[in-house]
């Protein structure tokens, strides 16, 4: 797990322009895989911190899926 600070520091290195991806890498210590996911979730995203994994659609109940508490 990277924290959000350290993410946010590899987008700033980036985008300032003044060195590259493997020189962020050892300066940070992550690898450039690391550098290049960060970058493509805060570029699709605007942020760096992952949306959470939805699985699957909702699930649609029926009238036999309902239950009725009795009084």
């Amino acid at each position: 797990h990277i924290p959000r600070a350290q993410k946010e520091q590899i987008i700033t290195m980036l985008c300032s322009g003044t060195t590259d991806k493997h020189t962020i890498a050892s300066a940070i210590n992550v690898s450039v895989h690391t550098i290049d996911r960060v970058f493509e979730i805060w570029r699709k995203t605007g942020s760096v911190k992952r949306r959470p994994y939805i699985d699957g659609r909702p699930r649609i109940l029926n009238f036999l899926d309902v239950t009725i508490p009795e009084e």
